[in-house]
């Protein structure tokens, strides 16, 4: 076993530890490709996340409890300007992802010094959510790893083995190991519902971030409109442009839906500020300058039988690079099942 599969093991044990006495309200799979868009690198070419949610936490709950909820709980409370809303429900989470950038000329084994480098990334974010059926606050904490040690390298080759493409040739010029670090609030309101004839809905969703990390450091914001029929009143609002692809906000149900088949579409905007990110910024021998303001639209289409959701969404968003004119875009595949 070589370290980059010793330490994922690591995480994912530890991860479990940690949540082996939560029971579980929602967890998810997702699935980031730019093959769905029909290319291959040219910047952020895949993700795979992994996310979980307890089940609502009795405010009162004390260390012997529950460990983990009562570490993130009295975390938050002793961080002088935080102070939990005990008017609203609390749940702890924590989701773990991998991803990979990639230059656009994936088959050439020497590095381009003019397009993103290769590098892989590992992560995992241990959350809290306070919240009620109209807005919620997210405090979350993350660690990382960049470079071999995240495994990025292999699973690219290995989904490409698997669907016959030829194999990337660059991974032995990644990055190399780098351990992350960061934390970060995110605060979303539902602005609008409606109802109409008894069975269609739709509902308005603006959501703002800020992160602080020595991975990636900015500000964001978006909003999302979704129309439908039996479908899940929660906060889904999935970032659509790399590095900001954590969604964790919707594991949140806000209220339960019928038993029948349901579905939804839904598009939305977004926005960020961008004061740093390792990939560009600590590339010294790279000829890339980072682009500070970028945007990004989304579509998706969702269904929704029995307590699972899958969904298919569409992504584009301007260059992280200045003076690309690369095409940027790509897919993603979500499974979210609500106990």
């Amino acid at each position: 076993m070589n370290r980059s599969s010793c330490f994922l093991a690591f995480l994912i044990c530890s991860i479990l530890s940690f949540a082996e006495t939560l029971r579980a309200d929602t967890v998810s799979a997702v699935i980031d490709n730019d093959a769905f868009a029909g290319r291959d690198g040219g910047g952020y070419t895949n993700g795979i996340r992994l996310g979980w949610l307890s089940s609502e936490l009795d405010k009162d709950t004390n260390a012997s409890d529950n460990i983990y909820a009562s570490f993130m709980k009295k975390t938050a409370e002793a961080i002088p300007f935080l102070h939990l809303d005990r008017q609203k429900k609390l749940h702890v989470g924590i989701s773990v992802y991998q991803i990979m950038t990639t230059p656009t000329l994936i088959f050439n084994s020497e590095p381009d010094y003019y397009d993103f480098p290769y590098s892989g990334y590992l992560r995992a974010s241990f959350f809290i959510f306070e919240w009620d059926s109209e807005r919620y606050n997210e405090y979350s904490f993350n660690i990382g790893v960049i470079g071999p040690i995240s495994g990025a390298g292999n699973a690219q080759k290995i989904s490409h083995k698997i669907l016959g493409d030829r194999e990337p040739r660059g991974w032995d010029n990644q990055l190399d190991n780098y351990l992350t670090a960061g934390v970060a609030y995110e605060h979303g309101v539902k602005s609008w519902t409606g109802h109409f004839h008894n069975s269609f809905s739709a509902d308005w969703i603006n959501v703002f971030r800020i992160e602080l990390g020595n991975y990636y450091s900015g500000i964001s914001g978006g909003t999302v409109w979704r129309f439908g029929q039996n479908y899940t009143e929660n906060f889904n609002v999935y970032y659509p442009s790399y590095p900001e692809v954590i969604g964790d906000n919707a594991l949140l149900s806000v209220k339960k839906r019928k038993e029948e088949l349901g579905w939804s579409l839904s598009a939305g905007l977004f926005a960020d500020a961008t004061a740093y990110f390792y990939v560009i910024d600590a590339t010294k021998d790279y000829m890339i300058d980072r682009n500070i303001f970028s945007g990004s639209v989304t579509g998706a289409g969702t269904l929704y039988f029995d307590n699972i959701e899958v969904s298919l969404s569409m992504r584009m968003y301007t260059t992280r690079i200045k003076n690309s004119s690369n095409k940027v875009s790509y897919g993603t595949l979500s499974v979210l099942w609500h106990f």
